[in-house]
Order: structure tokens, then C-alpha cells, then sequence
């Protein structure tokens, strides 16, 4: 079986993330890549949250790249939950997207920074005390 995933590897041209491997999202910055994380309050489905990012802006700032939802949650030790989502391409353009829209829409935005996780109302949580579900 080894030998088999090392050959797909291979002819993928990169290495596949074994289940219970998987890296926290934005936990290692990538250059063209940028993980944002914003609040799921239960209002709604987290398919329906996730399209709600970018509703209501007008014309957008986005030139370029995508927006893509990621399987991966973090529970602050407050209760509160926040879903993972990457952009790239037009790094700059997407952050002020989705940041002008969840403004307007009164979801919060989260981050990964170094140990510890940040919270746009400015509280600040070590990761260590959250609860991380790193599916897929």
C-alpha cells in the first residue's frame, strides 16, 4: 500500500495528507495563500454560511483566483465557533471582500497567528485551549 500512495504521490507531483496528519489551516503562512477564519453562530447551514461571505458586495475587489470553504473548525474555549476558508490570487482583493461583507453582516473573522488565535473583536485565544477538528 506504501508503495502504491508513494506512486501516486509521484505522479501527482506533490505529497497526500494521510487522515490524522492533516495541518492546521494557516497554522504555516503560504505566499499567494491566505487562511481567514469566520464565525458560525448556528444561524444557519455552514454550506449556506459559507456562501453568505461574499453576498451583498456590489462590485468586487477580487481580480482574480478563488475563495474555497475548508473542512476545519475551531472551538474557543468561550463556546464560540469558527469554520476555516482560503483565497488566492488576488490575496488583497478577496480579504477586502470578505471582510466588507462579513462587517456588514455582523460575522466575525478569525485568524491563526503563531500559537494562538486571534479574533477580530481583538480577543486572543492559545490554541492549546481551543478545540480544533481537522477534517478531510
Amino acid at each position: 500500500m506504501t508503495d502504491e500512495l508513494n506512486d501516486l504521490e509521484k505522479a501527482l507531483g506533490g505529497r497526500l495528507t494521510r487522515k490524522g496528519q492533516r495541518e492546521l489551516p494557516g497554522l504555516n503562512p503560504r505566499e499567494g495563500l491566505e487562511v481567514i477564519y469566520y464565525q458560525d453562530d448556528g444561524r444557519t447551514t455552514a454550506r449556506k454560511l459559507f456562501r453568505m461571505l461574499l453576498e451583498g458586495v456590489k462590485t468586487s475587489s477580487a481580480k482574480a483566483g478563488g475563495l474555497v470553504s475548508d473542512p476545519c473548525t475551531i472551538v474557543l474555549p468561550d463556546g464560540r465557533m469558527f469554520r476555516a476558508a482560503s483565497y488566492h490570487g488576488d490575496v488583497d482583493g478577496w480579504r477586502k471582500d470578505i471582510v466588507n461583507s462579513t462587517r456588514a453582516k455582523g460575522i466575525l473573522l478569525g485568524k491563526v497567528d503563531g500559537n494562538n488565535f486571534l479574533v477580530a473583536d481583538g480577543s486572543d485565544f492559545p490554541l492549546t485551549n481551543c478545540v480544533i477538528k481537522a477534517e478531510g
